[in-house]
């Protein structure tokens, strides 16, 4: 069963009681299991086998997870391999995001303007390509009950999760959008694009310079694969501002010392680990159509 939504308002999942998960594993003990995928080089260090297969566990459903290491000359027959050994979906991480889009049937909305997929959904033999990355974003908002509406956002880069958070973030919420990049005219064409497909004003603006009207903002979200540059930082720290929140879509250690700086002088902190928790809860839902048990994936990612 797909699940299909790009909203907050178009989410309808089913829920088990206790005795329908048990109705559903004696019923499951006489079918053939369901199967989904990780693809990616390397795969050891993820996760994901773990929080999908405890949550199928938890839900007595005759599903399994399992994460396959491919060569990327091989890529094209790893996804045709979905269809044939009837797989129900798989995620797709790096380095495959962007050439898998080339290999599925079809692309949603949001994975056609990301153009990259880390999802796939085998619809009765038809493979959608979709990303999970920007709602995935949305879905931790909530989780961390964070309200964005009518705030001014600041989001830093303009790389492959920038055009994922920035997408969910228009198509969800009603916010004032500035974009910074180091490149400003990457900035400037997602900028454009953005604004081509939610019919929204978004403005970009450099990253070295963006310090200068820091105080502007409520929100700021670093999509960078590095820190924010310290003079960013600098700002926030000495200067008085409006910054309630300060979001980094990495998460570790690397965080620590600058979140401290941060939250001495009162913005809250958020990483990335919410985010990555939603991602693959939003990949779980669109497989089944079920509601998965979030508490107990969320054990796996500690």
């Amino acid at each position: 069963m797909e699940a299909s939504y790009t909203t907050i308002r178009d989410l309808k999942l089913k829920v088990y009681t206790t005795k329908e998960r048990t109705h559903m594993h004696e019923e499951n003990s006489l079918i053939k299991p369901k199967i989904v995928a990780l693809f990616g080089n390397p795969v050891k260090h993820s996760l994901s086998p773990i929080m999908h297969n405890i949550a199928f566990d938890e839900l007595k459903m005759n599903w399994f997870y399992f994460a396959f290491e491919v060569d990327k000359r091989k890529l094209e027959e790893a996804i045709t391999g979905i269809k044939t050994m009837d797989f129900r979906g798989a995620n797709i991480t790096v380095p495959f995001k962007k050439q898998v889009c080339d290999f599925v049937d079809r692309l949603t909305n949001e994975a056609h303007f990301i153009g990259a997929v880390n999802t796939i959904i085998n619809n009765e033999g038809e493979l959608i390509g979709d990303n999970t990355d920007g709602f995935g974003f949305v879905r931790a908002l909530i989780a961390n009950k964070l309200n964005i509406e009518n705030e001014k956002i600041l989001l830093l880069g303009a790389g492959g999760a920038a055009r994922a958070i920035s997408y969910s973030l228009m198509k969800n919420y009603e916010c004032d959008l500035t974009i910074a990049n180091r490149t400003l005219l990457n900035a400037e064409l997602l900028t454009q694009d953005l604004e081509e497909v939610t019919m929204k004003n978004i403005k970009s603006y450099p990253l070295n310079e963006v310090f200068r009207i820091i105080s502007n903002f409520d929100i700021i979200i670093n999509t960078l694969p590095v820190d924010p540059p310290p003079r960013i930082i600098d700002s926030l720290i000495n200067n008085s501002n409006t910054c309630q929140i300060f979001i980094d879509i990495r998460y570790g250690k690397m965080l620590s010392k600058y979140f401290k700086a941060l939250e001495e002088v009162d913005i809250k902190t958020m990483d990335g680990k919410t985010m990555l928790l939603y991602q693959g809860v939003l990949s779980f839902e669109k497989w089944t159509g079920v509601k998965p048990p979030i508490k107990t994936m969320k054990r796996a990612l500690l």
